[in-house]
């Protein structure tokens, strides 16, 4: 006998599956995306550079994104090498040296700058919307802030890692840069940056243009997508091959038998599936399995 379990997928992310050889910091199989050293976190938002800068900027310089869901929380970590010249290379820590200022005219855009030292990966959280031209929140300096709380459009440093990132409220994008104090242009290198949640799971990669709608149904208020699969057997069988399969989306993100934790998840979820839902496998199950009361022990598979 066959049935359809239901199964979901973390909003988890990343851009590319690449084997790595930079650093053992970051596993070989691991999923994130690449940051160039032109890369600047000042352009956050921007569709071109257009700001007429003292310096040589081009569109090299626009910084790319990940997905995110305000109110979360998320952790960082990167290798590679990279420079604000070729001959000043380093990791995504840094230059050893001080902290460093990027020019007042870097804050036109509307994205605040982050006093850490040259080279460090730094990054800026967005909502949807442009940022508003000179609306840049107060600078952040390494050392002296919480680097794991800033606002939308307030760049902090990350580093080679920086865990428990408290997501501004509002902010759908993390856009990821090097810090520099000009002329991002005739930077060199590049560092591969993951971003995860708390429970491991990958944040999907963006770019600096729109990207198109994922495939699957997403419910916003827990950022999670769904997806009916075809599964043979009884509820064990079902919640492995929930957990072992990927789903069609983010790039092929691993799931599990879905998990209804509210009201509004469970009317999004009738009224997207209607009556196929009837009948299907989900992630609650008896704790301990023998046990005699009915209504006792019930508990999702995430815990």
């Amino acid at each position: 006998m066959k049935r359809l379990n239901l199964r979901l997928a973390m909003k988890s992310m990343f851009l590319a599956s690449v084997f790595l050889s930079i650093t053992s910091s970051v596993s070989a199989d691991a999923m994130g995306v690449s940051v160039s050293g032109k890369a600047c976190v000042q352009f956050a938002g921007q569709s071109t550079v257009f700001w007429g800068f003292e310096h040589n900027e081009t569109d090299d310089s626009l910084p790319p994104w990940v997905e995110v869901c305000g109110g979360g929380m998320l952790s960082i970590t990167a290798a590679g090498e990279w420079g604000h010249d070729p001959g000043a290379l380093s990791g995504p820590e840094g230059k050893d040296g001080g902290n460093t200022y990027t020019e007042s005219q870097y804050l036109k855009p509307g994205i605040s700058r982050v006093i850490a030292p040259l080279n460090m990966l730094v990054g800026v959280f967005l909502a949807d919307d442009k940022p508003e031209v000179g609306s840049a929140p107060p600078d952040l300096e390494l050392g002296v802030d919480d680097m794991t709380t800033p606002q939308l459009q307030q760049a902090f440093a990350i580093g080679a890692e920086l865990f428990d990132i408290q997501v501004p409220v509002g902010a759908t994008r993390l856009f990821l840069g090097l810090n520099d104090g000009y002329e991002w242009s005739n930077n060199v290198g590049e560092v591969y940056v993951v971003v995860s949640d708390p429970s491991g799971t990958f944040v999907t990669g963006g770019g600096w243009i729109e990207q198109p709608a994922p495939p699957l149904p997403f419910f916003a208020e827990n950022c999670n997508y769904y997806e009916l699969v075809e599964a043979p057997g009884a509820w064990l069988e079902a919640c492995a091959a929930a957990n072992a399969t990927r789903l069609g989306v983010m790039g092929g993100a691993f799931g599990h038998l879905v998990t209804i934790t509210s009201q509004a998840e469970q009317d999004f979820l009738y009224g997207t599936f209607g009556s196929s839902l009837h009948g299907k496998w989900y992630g609650g199950f008896q704790d301990p399995p023998d046990e005699q009361v009915a209504n006792a022990g019930w508990t999702w598979v995430t815990g």
